[in-house]
């Protein structure tokens, strides 16, 4: 209030919630961005040795694994990660999100420029290779800045897990001295929405100085030379089951979809044939099956729709647990081919340029968006990705464009209303999303100049 010239706490409170830079600098003084390469080393060398080779045993070795940086600051942690997962030869493989309340350090993690602080301890022999020195200033290889998404994400918000943040299905998060600002209510919040966040087995990381999360959602707590470190059970007891096939109840009357035998039997078991739930109707197995997806029992999700066959928002709902459970490569196979099959099915297409946009294929997710744009151009949720996929090909003038078409969509609707497609977006809060990404964008446009 003091450095803005604002007396009074309201006018300050009003001020603040439509200045998104003012609340930019108030965050800078509340928070310590204290940060470096390679900072807490043992976390680093669990990675190694622990999260990789059990990702691996988990996904299989040609699986891309998916890493979140969760208050990244200004960009050293997420770099760090990407540098460690090419030096263990999973450059083409890695898909890593790095995500912060501001957006001041965002526009510093995008540039990927630093100064000696950055490289302070075991920092600079760790990721001195990768720097050239211009300026005054470390610049970081442009290789690494390409495989690091950075977006804007309030934590304490109810926008993840979703599709349209991509933050679904994670192997590995981090969230380092970030709890350490929440009080206990927002906490347990952010707990059990990343945990929600993590396919199962995955692995969550937090600072030394955050508050245990033991009892907040239901993670295994592993006591490690590392500190303590949470992972998502993998549910031994649970397992995913499939009964038998099934004549489909649906309605459609269309060719089988086809799988993949050997995917999927590498996720999936038969089940007694008293398990069958053909006598429920579509509409009711549909209901509990979006209700199961709801509260994360992706596993029930694909028993459930299993006996639906060819059910197009069956098949829908089965893509998106398989994803969630970390089987990305068989949600990604059967929505191409569901695609191919359906090519009209607008929520089939949406998916399938999402998983696209996992694997860095970004060029056909650019194509399947605007098919589905071309079949329902009011879908907010697909203009917003569309922005995304145009930003990571370097377009960032039709992503401005794209960020602008959503918000203008998700602001005509109730702020309360939600999204179609988007995992329960509301739209007062895709529309601020979008209004960001905008900001951001333009200001990049503008430092090019």
């Amino acid at each position: 209030m003091a450095k803005t010239g604002i007396a009074d706490p309201g006018e300050c409170l009003e001020c603040l919630e439509a200045d998104s830079l003012l609340l930019d600098e108030l965050i800078a003084e509340l928070t310590i961005g204290e940060t470096y390469f390679f900072r807490e080393p043992d976390h680093f060398a669990f990675i190694r040795e622990v999260v990789i080779p059990e990702v691996r045993r988990l996904r299989g070795a040609e699986h891309t694994v998916r890493v979140w940086s969760a208050g990244c600051a200004s960009g050293e942690e997420p770099y760090s990660l990407a540098i460690l997962f090419e030096e263990e030869g999973f450059s083409e493989r890695t898909r890593i999100l790095a995500t912060d309340i501001s957006r001041v350090a965002l526009a510093r993690a995008r540039k990927a420029a630093y100064g000696v602080w950055s490289l302070r301890g075991d920092g600079a022999r760790l990721v001195g290779q990768y720097l050239s020195h211009s300026g005054g200033r470390f610049e970081l290889a442009e290789r690494f800045r390409q495989r690091v998404e950075f977006a804007y994400l309030n934590l304490a918000q109810n926008v993840y897990p979703t599709f349209a943040t991509n933050t679904w299905g994670m192997d590995l998060v981090f969230c380092r001295n970030v709890l350490i600002y929440l009080d206990a209510k927002t906490t347990r919040y952010v707990a059990r929405h990343l945990y929600e966040s993590l396919a199962d087995g995955g692995f969550l990381i937090t600072g030394p100085s955050d508050p245990s999360l033991a009892e907040q959602a239901p993670y295994e707590t592993l006591t490690t030379p590392s500190g303590v470190i949470y992972r998502k059970p993998t549910n031994p007891t649970r397992r995913l089951v499939i009964p038998p096939a099934a004549p489909a109840v649906s309605d459609l009357v269309v060719p089988p979809l086809a799988t993949t035998p050997n995917k999927l039997s590498a996720a999936i078991s038969a089940a007694p044939a008293e398990q069958c739930l053909s006598t429920l109707s579509s509409a009711n197995i549909l209901a509990e099956a979006r209700e199961a997806l709801a509260r994360g029992d992706n596993a029930r999700v694909i028993e459930l729709t299993h006996p639906l066959g060819t059910d197009v928002a069956a098949i829908a709902l089965k893509v998106r647990a398989f994803a969630n459970l970390g089987d990305v490569e068989t949600a990604t196979e059967m929505a191409s081919e569901a695609a191919a099959t359906y090519p009209a099915a607008i929520e089939i297409g949406y998916l399938h340029a999402v998983l696209l946009m996992n694997f860095g294929r970004y060029g056909e997710a650019d194509r399947v968006l605007r098919r589905v744009l071309y079949l329902d151009r009011s879908l907010a949720v697909a203009r917003f990705t569309l922005g995304a996929t145009l930003q990571r090909l370097g377009n960032f003038k039709g992503a401005v464009r794209a960020y602008r078409n959503a918000y203008d969509i998700a602001a005509q609707r109730s702020p309360e209303e939600i999204v179609p497609l988007s995992d329960g977006e509301k739209a007062g809060r895709l529309a601020a999303a979008a209004a960001t990404r905008i900001e951001v964008l333009e200001s990049l446009l503008e430092t090019s100049r």
